[in-house]
């Protein structure tokens, strides 16, 4: 069966011409991620249904944490399981969009409020996808995690008025990549922005690095 498929898969190849597979799978991964970014961003309002941010009606420093376990107990219809409640913190599944990709989904508590909405293991929204969607931030900070094998980049890219971050980890030094993945998203009634610097784009570290030095053992500065 394996020679016949071969030989079959060869004079096709002799009689029409063939696409590229590594091209072929890096558009379908490109539509994959931007559709994905798509699918996250249209489930969260802002001053539509809420007062600033929310998601499937849970409002940080708003809503309840009872309320928020009912609003997701209610939404299963769009993938949203809910997996654990343990004080102070409420746990979901969220299988996103028609692809169901995973996100798993926490919710930290504050006095009976929820407070944040943390959006976690999202493999597959490139960063570029998300911030077309939200349009220009309002800044970012970086910082530099050394271990005995990694060094990695960890951004933070602010939308203040949506109440938004976005958590982007980077794998070198050569300042903040467009294709990197968006690996959760915070929504929140409040942040700390005391290293937050002005957006100036991509490709840029140092620049969002403020009052770090920069780590001994590093390359120089790009």
């Amino acid at each position: 069966m394996c020679v016949l498929l071969l030989l079959c898969s060869c004079a096709e190849s002799l009689s029409t011409p063939q696409a590229n597979p590594a091209l072929a799978t890096q558009e379908y991964f490109e539509e994959k991620s931007s559709r994905f970014a798509s699918d996250i961003l249209g489930t969260i309002k802002f001053g539509e249904s809420c007062q600033t941010v929310c998601w499937f009606g849970v409002e940080p420093g708003v809503t309840t944490a009872d309320d928020a376990v009912a609003l997701l107990a209610n939404n299963g219809k769009f993938g949203v399981r809910l997996s654990k409640i343990t004080d102070p913190s409420i746990y979901a599944d969220w299988f996103v969009g028609k692809d169901r990709t995973l996100t798993q989904v926490s919710m930290q508590v504050e006095d009976g409020l929820v407070k944040y909405i943390i959006m976690q293991s999202m493999c597959c929204a490139r960063v570029k996808y998300v911030v077309d969607s939200l349009g220009v931030p309002d800044g970012a900070d970086a910082n530099i995690y050394q271990a005995p094998d990694l060094t990695v980049t960890n951004y933070h890219i602010y939308y203040l008025e949506k109440k938004m971050v976005l958590f982007v980890v980077d794998y070198d030094l050569q300042g903040l990549d467009q294709d990197a993945f968006t690996e959760a998203i915070f929504l929140g009634d409040e942040f700390s922005v005391e290293n937050m610097q002005p957006w100036i784009g991509y490709g840029y570290l140092k620049e969002y690095l403020p009052g770090q030095a920069w780590p001994t053992g590093l390359p120089p500065t790009p």
